[in-house]
């Protein structure tokens, strides 16, 4: 390959990663960083590359990672996505803390949600991090509000109809809390994380941001 067509790539990739929204971040979470010193933390590392190494062959696969706060959720999803960036797929950040809150300031004027919301359902890879997250110290989970619940079920049901690539961290189960808060959304979202789904039980010395 010449080095202009080097020179284009690594360009084009450049751009990807800046639109993406994870820019600040990429470098510094990637699989070469994230230690995998006790066995769960390897299941979660071998389940993140597997998922990249699917999405890679064509594959539209989901990947939920969920539960103990600090046990390298985000890290991971982030790494899935640089890997994903590098090569040739354009991915989009959803911080639901943030994103969320400016989609349902939109609620009231259709025009205006309908547009803030397509730019989430019709990305290629869509990675939703702290999906319901709403508490503010570790461990706080207050039952999502009707508006939250409706915004998950429309990104989720046109991704899961359109076959739409994407990854989601919470510190909720998605086995049981989030199939009890709504089944319809949440088994859409369970069949599409087959194979690709870590949950990671709270407990002692699992926090690794307090190490």
């Amino acid at each position: 390959m010449s080095e202009k067509c080097q020179c284009r790539l690594a360009q084009e990739a450049e751009r990807r990663i800046r639109n993406s929204g994870l820019s600040l971040v990429i470098d510094g979470w990637t699989f070469d960083k994230y230690y995998a010193q006790q066995p769960f933390q390897q299941v979660m590392k071998d389940t993140a590359q597997r998922y990249t190494q699917a999405v890679l062959s064509g594959e539209s696969p989901w990947l939920f990672m969920g539960g103990q706060v600090g046990s390298g959720k985000s890290h991971l999803c982030t790494a899935v996505c640089g890997e994903l960036l590098r090569i040739k797929y354009p991915v989009r950040y959803m911080r639901w803390v943030t994103d969320s809150g400016q989609l349902k300031g939109n609620v009231n004027d259709r025009e205006a949600f309908s547009e803030a919301m397509d730019k989430w359902k019709d990305a290629k890879i869509l990675y939703v991090d702290d999906l319901f997250k709403m508490g503010h110290r570790p461990g706080d989970k207050p039952r999502p509000t009707d508006a939250d619940i409706r915004i998950a079920f429309e990104l989720f049901d046109y991704r899961y109809a359109e076959r739409k690539p994407t990854i989601i961290t919470s510190e909720w189960f998605l086995s049981t809390e989030l199939m009890d808060i709504d089944p319809g959304t949440f088994s859409r979202v369970y069949e599409m994380c087959k194979g690709y789904l870590v949950e990671v039980t709270p407990g002692s010395g699992k926090n690794w941001r307090i190490k």
